[in-house]
This record gives structure tokens, C-alpha cells and sequence, in this order.
């Protein structure tokens, strides 16, 4: 059998599975392959399915659209954003009472982390991200909300579901590619309720018509500027890191 006859006999069978049956299985694999345990080919295949197994499906939900319509205008998906977050689903639940804090000086993240008081506590998710969004969805024409709209930025540190590597290498799927980073401060790298890691920062600002929405390393080369916002738990839950060991 020639090779796009192959392609077109798997297409075929992924078009003719129920998936919405299958959803709890499909999740599972999905699972499985983002640290690392499958081939890279079958999980872009089943992200492109139209299933949803009651997880938060990122590309569900973060999508550009500045129109009347929209539940929230977003205007701009940065690309690390992109390569990180938009083809995969969150297993964390929302914080729901987040506090925040004004940046007095221009600070590096190590240095903002460090004030939260470690990266337990600075710890939020992309759906907490969104709810913030959702409660000013038109930006400074919505009444309400603690988002910054004067251009300055909204920082959440979010974590990336990743394979670990060694104790400063990680790896994770981005289109169908195995993308293989290094951290220097391990504590960055770590294991929550038997999935892996990495902190990232996602920094939400207003700009023009929407909402940009962009991903950053915690280890980038910049300070994030006097006037910024960070949002972290207010109240400190039951999270338990840890070092993961090697795959």
C-alpha cells in the first residue's frame, strides 16, 4: 500500500469512530502522548476531532474574534501561546479567588515569584485566565473587573503540561513535533498530582479592540515594568510539588 493510500485508510477510520463515545479513552491518549509515552502522529490526529470529554479544551475557548458577538474579544494569540498551550487541554481546576498585586519597581520573575511567596502560591490556570477576560469581555467598556486595560499587562504564571527530561530538560509535543527545552532554576520544573510541569507566563493586556493574549518563559531576559499586574492564589490550596523523577 502506498503511503497516501495509508493516510487516507486512517482518515477514514477517525472519521467513522464516535467519538464523543470514546471522548474518556481519547483523553487518555492524548494524555499519554503530551509526556511523551506516543508517537506525536496520532495525537495532532485526535486534537483535530470534534470532542470535548468535559476537560478544558484550550482551543475551545482561545480563539481571535473581535466581532459583536463574541463572549470575549480576543485579538492576538501570541505564537509561544500557540506552541504551548492552544492544542491541548488543562487538567487544573480554577483557583477562583485569585488576589493580585501592583508591581512597584521593574522587577524579573524570579523576583515577582518570590514576593507571591514561591511557585506554589503564583501557580493560576488558563481558565482562570479566561474568567478574568469573560468579566470584562469589551475591555474598559465593560463595567467592572481587575484586569488592567490601559495597555500595561496582566501577568498569570500557568503551567505547561510537559515530559521531564533530566532535572533542567523537558520535552513536548508542539504540531505533530517533539520540542526539547532547558531551564536553569529547577524549581520550575515539577510534578503536580502525577502529571509534569514547566511554569510559564501567560501576560494578558488590552490593546485597541481586544484582548492580546501572549506566553513567555519564566526565565526570560527581561523585567516586567513598574505598573504591571500579577494575579496568584489567594488562598493556598492543597498542591503538592514535587522534583519529578526522570521518564
Amino acid at each position: 500500500m502506498k503511503p497516501n493510500q495509508v493516510v487516507a485508510a486512517i482518515a477514514a477510520i477517525l472519521n467513522s469512530v464516535d467519538w464523543q463515545k470514546l471522548s474518556a479513552i481519547l483523553q487518555s491518549i492524548i494524555d499519554a502522548s503530551n509526556q511523551g509515552r506516543l508517537g506525536p502522529w496520532l495525537t495532532n490526529a485526535l486534537l483535530k476531532q470534534e470532542w470535548n470529554s468535559g476537560r478544558f479544551v484550550v482551543r475551545d475557548h482561545y480563539k481571535v474574534n473581535v466581532s459583536k458577538s463574541a463572549k470575549v474579544k480576543i485579538s492576538y494569540l501570541g505564537d509561544s501561546f500557540r506552541d504551548w498551550f492552544l492544542n491541548g487541554t488543562e487538567g487544573l481546576e480554577r483557583v477562583h479567588e485569585l488576589t493580585n498585586f501592583t508591581l512597584d519597581k521593574d522587577t524579573y520573575d524570579k523576583g515577582v515569584i518570590d514576593q507571591i511567596g514561591g511557585v506554589e502560591k503564583s501557580i493560576s490556570s488558563l481558565q482562570d485566565v479566561l474568567a478574568k477576560m469573560q468579566a470584562q469581555p469589551k475591555g474598559p467598556e465593560s463595567d467592572g473587573g481587575p484586569l488592567l486595560t490601559n495597555g500595561h499587562a496582566n501577568i498569570f504564571y500557568v503551567p505547561q503540561l510537559v515530559t521531564k527530561l533530566t532535572d533542567n530538560s523537558f520535552s513536548y509535543i508542539n504540531e505533530a513535533r517533539e520540542v526539547i527545552e532547558e531551564i536553569k532554576d529547577p524549581r520550575y520544573l515539577f510534578e503536580l498530582s502525577g502529571q509534569r510541569f514547566v511554569l510559564r507566563v501567560v501576560r494578558v493586556y488590552w490593546n485597541d479592540d481586544g484582548w492580546d493574549v501572549r506566553a513567555c518563559t519564566v526565565e526570560r531576559s527581561s523585567r516586567w515594568r513598574c505598573g504591571y499586574q500579577v494575579f496568584f492564589r489567594k488562598v493556598l490550596e492543597s498542591l503538592e510539588l514535587s522534583a519529578p523523577a526522570y521518564t
